[in-house]
């Protein structure tokens, strides 16, 4: 019986595509069970996390009543100070983040500059 000499490069070719398919599933995870035991590792992973959240937020929620309380029981005098100190941590926050975006708005524009450079084909050297 004569074979063709494609047939038997057909054959050598599947019998390559098998092993780098076998190989490649081998490389992504391994055992089906394996990726099904590392899934839930990272479903309860998440879920830890998902927990403490709630837990954190549940916490802060709770505290918000007697924190109320707390400040509408102040001397008015008192009310002034706490207000005072509010204003002053507005108005730092607010410097941050003026400071932030204008440092942002400068990243970016040296960022854009040399895209356009990159985009044009010229090359990224410090030198002109």
């Amino acid at each position: 019986m004569s074979t063709f000499v494609g047939e038997d490069t057909a054959r050598k070719c599947d019998e390559i595509i098998d092993s780098l398919t076998s190989t490649r599933s081998k490389a992504e995870g391994g055992h089906p069970s394996t990726r099904v035991q590392s899934l839930a590792h990272h479903m309860r992973h998440y879920l830890s996390l998902a927990w403490n959240g709630y837990l954190s937020v549940q916490g802060f929620v709770l505290a918000i009543p007697g924190a109320i309380t707390h400040h509408i029981a102040l001397p008015w005098a008192e009310k002034v100070e706490v207000y005072k100190g509010w204003w002053h941590a507005t108005k730092r926050e607010i410097k941050h983040y003026w400071v932030g975006t204008k440092l942002l708005w400068a990243d970016v524009k040296i960022a854009a500059r040399l895209g356009f450079k990159v985009v044009q084909g010229k090359s990224l050297t410090r030198s002109a």
